[in-house]
């Protein structure tokens, strides 16, 4: 598939997303549970991960281990300020069947947050996490991130959402599309090559029908399997 900011190198492994395309498919019964909106209320949506771990593909890779990994997220939302926001980290000393230490002293059970939106909340939220093997140790992420933004390109993704969210009916396709561009543009800056990618997830939920995804997920699993990482976020709202 090729979009506004060119060729999709990178691939999710898996794509969640419920709109109203999917809704004529679902049961009656799953209908009620996913067809409503938050609150009026509600001012305020924050995402965070709760935990990644690696599976697989780190130990023994072409015979030797890697340094680490890097963690990208990307979050569309087609907001005014910021449309497409970014959160990075790399990781050493990763090794097959250890968790990311995402919390502030290596804790398992603690949490990243990459996206906080206060006031107006969206209509649509889309989430995509690639899990990158890191061969050359510890990247200056902030740069790289900082270089996407003031790409063309995503300028050019950025208009592309604004016109899909704003839509008197919108248009929830091209936001999936928009999400996999943003993660194409981050790999591109940061010259990454699809080999490396250990897991790649996305999600799209809208406010509409299913609450822009508040709660758990996985709401009663430990975690959800993504190729060779495991994964658990939650999203909450207030």
């Amino acid at each position: 598939m090729t979009t506004m900011s060119g060729t999709h190198l990178f691939r999710p492994n898996l794509v969640q997303t419920v709109t109203e395309d999917d809704l004529p498919r679902l049961s009656l019964a799953t209908r009620r549970i996913t067809r409503r909106a938050l609150p009026a209320k509600a001012t305020a949506i924050r995402l965070q991960i709760r935990s990644i771990q690696i599976m697989r593909g780190l130990d023994g890779w072409l015979g030797m281990s890697a340094h680490g990994v890097l963690v990208i997220s990307s979050v569309v939302d087609g907001m005014t300020k910021q449309p497409i926001t970014y959160q990075g980290r790399p990781y050493l000393n990763v090794h097959d069947g250890d968790f990311v230490p995402i919390g502030p002293v290596g804790d398992p059970d603690a949490v990243y947050n990459v996206y906080l939106r206060e006031g107006e909340l969206p209509r649509t939220l889309a989430f995509s996490l690639l899990v990158l093997r890191s061969n050359a140790g510890i990247r200056d992420l902030g740069n790289v991130i900082g270089a996407a933004m003031a790409d063309e390109r995503y300028k050019s993704l950025a208009e592309t959402l604004s016109t899909a969210v704003t839509a008197a009916s919108p248009v929830y396709g091209t936001v999936l599309q928009v999400a996999q561009g943003s993660i194409s543009l981050i790999a591109d800056h940061l010259k990454a090559k699809p080999d490396d990618q250990l897991g790649y997830y996305q999600v799209n939920y809208t406010n509409q029908f299913d609450s822009l995804g508040v709660g758990r997920h996985p709401a009663k699993a430990r975690s959800i399997a993504v190729d060779k990482i495991r994964l658990a976020y939650q999203l909450d709202a207030s």
